[in-house]
């Protein structure tokens, strides 16, 4: 008999939530709501972290030189994508390789593609020298790919582009060598090329006066530097810095370069910590007064099922039951929602905050995810045992006379 009571209490939840379809939908949008948004939160903080992560390991160069004048420039190229044409002279290279404690020297050249038919889209163009640079060719060894070459270009991985498709800039077509994986910086907008294809944009009569150089010229966009082992960063930066101040050159590590950043992120991540608790005692307070009000308006109900024999175990594995459909139901579709759209607009939001952003691992969402819902669990589960205890608090005969009071 008891069997027979505690399964068809399955179905008398189910029914509970259907026909109470107001107070279902409000819960449900309640719930859904709030780990829509700290699911968002965790994941824009944990795809910051990440991207911040892949920003060290892609700049490949202990030291980074640029002009006074351009540090900002080249940095909004790096970390945002956005394009930008810079040059200086050649010579700096010269003078950097003669510092003690540099090993190797490497140099780009940042083009920004016109928006006429002359190109596919308005993207950042780097040129390198494939004899000198340690940067590309690093990412291509990995890939078991040879350096780039004249004609060749390697793509950033939100130009949509595949290996072996082609692709034209200032009306000179250039075939895909490689596409870059995410990066979660302004790689992901860019596109890599030689140096002599620079040159020879350069010197195309359709652009003679347009691009701010010539092949003449040699000019360079930024300076990459990979220091000797047993040789302190700050004591080449200072080195460089005290040679050459007079000349207007910065010298930054990368770990300067993403600190600039970092102090960005703490800022987003302690706004979005406040975000996070504000949303969570509302949600709560709201989750908590709506399951309290609709078990109170229950008690005629609770004292009829306990007239026709049900005890209130059983009357508390049917409210467990419709409390687990709803939250579980919602916490599902909020995560769903919300990751399907932070991952469609990812490259949007990156562009809105001006931060590098990479999403992270599967796994790592699905930890997230797990966490929040847990969070969820556990603030809905304390609504309800409040409630079920005063329940347990109201002798059963007394509940109908409470209920027309």
């Amino acid at each position: 008999m008891k069997t027979g009571k505690i399964t068809g209490l399955h179905g008398i939840a189910f029914r509970n939530l259907r026909y109470q379809s107001f107070k279902t939908a409000v819960l449900f949008l309640l719930v859904c709501m709030m780990i829509a948004a700290l699911f968002v939160s965790k994941l824009l903080v944990a795809s910051m972290e990440a991207g911040m992560q892949k920003t060290c390991e892609k700049i490949g160069a202990d030291l980074i030189v640029v002009p006074d004048r351009y540090v900002d420039t080249v940095q909004n190229a790096l970390f945002e994508g956005k394009a930008c044409t810079v040059n200086f002279s050649r010579e700096w290279v010269e003078w950097l390789s003669q510092t003690e404690g540099v090993e190797r020297v490497s140099y780009q050249l940042f083009l920004a593609t016109l928006t006429a038919g002359c190109c596919d889209g308005e993207n950042q163009l780097i040129a390198i020298d494939p004899q000198s640079d340690f940067v590309v060719k690093a990412w291509l060894s990995k890939e078991g790919k040879t350096p780039l070459e004249d004609g060749e270009i390697i793509t950033g991985s939100a130009l949509g582009k595949k290996a072996g498709d082609s692709v034209r800039y200032f009306n000179r077509e250039f075939r895909v060598k490689a596409v870059l994986e995410e990066t979660g910086m302004g790689y992901d907008n860019s596109a890599f090329i030689t140096y002599q294809d620079a040159y020879d944009i350069a010197a195309d009569p359709m652009y003679v006066g347009t691009l701010p150089f010539s092949a003449e010229e040699e000019s360079v966009s930024s300076v990459l530097l990979q220091v000797k082992e047993g040789y302190a960063l700050s004591e080449v930066e200072q080195s460089i810095c005290s040679a050459y101040r007079k000349e207007g050159m910065s010298v930054y590590s990368s770990g300067e370069l993403v600190g600039a950043l970092a102090k960005q992120f703490h800022a987003y991540q302690g706004y979005g910590t406040w975000f996070e608790w504000i949303f969570v005692i509302m949600a709560a307070v709201s989750i908590f007064a709506v399951y309290v009000v609709n078990i109170r308006q229950r008690y005629h109900e609770f004292a009829c099922m306990s007239s026709m024999g049900f005890s209130f175990r059983q009357i508390m594995v049917m409210l467990s039951e419709e409390l687990a459909v709803n939250v579980l139901t919602a916490g599902i579709v909020g995560i769903a929602i919300a990751g399907g759209m932070f991952a469609l607009f990812h490259l949007a939001i990156r562009s809105s905050v001006g931060l590098p952003l990479l999403l992270p691992g599967l796994w790592q969402i699905l930890e997230i995810g797990l966490f929040i819902l847990f969070l969820n669990i556990l603030v809905s589960m304390i609504a309800y045992l409040y409630a079920v205890l005063r329940l347990r608090n109201t002798e059963m005969a007394l509940l109908v006379k409470e209920e027309n009071g």
